[in-house]
């Protein structure tokens, strides 16, 4: 996957052959932590959401480097690798447990896309019908900015600079309810 600093990236993967990947919620809660130490020295984490068999990312590469891969993409393979190995460990399995390739899309940045990818990444627990309002899902960025958790992963003051995301919890809350009836269609977004 080739990243590149100050782009915008949708990075995701789901369990081999879909199967879940988060368990329980220790489950999310390690690979959250994990996401803290691998992922955030080398990006801005706009917006984040984990769902049962698979994870959304939106991202923006840092720290300036002249390589041909950005140390991100193997900070990522790092993150798959550790997880993978500590389930297999806690649950007894072996082999796969992430679909090989974790994608990584580019955004424009003229704010829509963008914008549309930040508010898709957050409606998926309710598009999954897992949970009926984006406030009771737990393992997303939505919370944070809604101004009911104070998360340390998600880089907020990217997310209102580049997307135009407001800084004002009520309003995030009525700015992203318009998005309820939208249907996510991704061919919208790439």
């Amino acid at each position: 996957m080739k990243l590149q600093d100050g782009d915008l990236f949708h990075v995701y993967n789901r369990g081999n052959n879909s199967q879940k990947i988060f368990f329980e919620r220790a489950n999310y809660l390690y690979f959250l932590r994990k996401v803290g130490s691998e992922l955030i020295p080398f990006a801005d984490i706009l917006c984040y959401c984990l769902m049962p068999n698979h994870f959304h990312f939106l991202l923006r590469p840092k720290n300036g480097v002249d390589e041909e891969y950005h140390p991100l993409s193997f900070a990522i393979g790092n993150l798959i690798s550790s997880y993978s190995q500590a389930m297999n460990r806690r649950y007894h399995r072996s082999g796969s447990f992430f679909q090989q390739g974790t994608k990584a899309k580019l955004l424009t940045k003229d704010g829509y896309y963008a914008y549309t990818c930040f508010q898709y990444i957050h409606w998926n627990p309710v598009a999954a019908r897992i949970v009926q309002e984006l406030h009771q899902w737990p393992y997303s960025s939505y919370c944070d900015y809604a101004g009911l958790r104070n998360g340390k992963l998600p880089s907020k003051e990217w997310a209102f600079r580049l997307l135009d995301v407001t800084s004002d919890p009520a309003q995030f809350i009525e700015d992203s309810e318009g998005f309820r009836d939208w249907s996510f269609d991704l061919s919208r977004i790439y």
